[in-house]
């Protein structure tokens, strides 16, 4: 398991509606209206597609319980 080659393991990327800005413009015949990206709530940036479909420690082996219960005593 190495480094995400998509956010280089930071686990962001650019957000791919808005390209980065933050903003989303759009335009009508005679007026420009601004607003934040639906994507990314104006950030410019999202988690990270390929990072989200395998969670951290994914590739972590988990350790036993740490109590297990007795043998049951001979004769039972």
């Amino acid at each position: 398991m190495g480094i995400c080659i998509d956010c280089k393991g930071k686990r962001i990327v650019t957000c791919p509606e808005c390209g980065g800005t933050g903003n989303r413009y759009y335009v009508a015949v005679l007026d420009i209206w601004e607003s934040d990206c639906s994507a990314c709530f104006g950030s410019g940036t999202i988690s990270c597609p390929a990072c989200e479909s395998r969670p951290l420690g994914s590739g972590v082996a988990r350790p036993p319980a740490a109590w297990t219960p007795p043998p049951a005593p001979p004769g039972l």
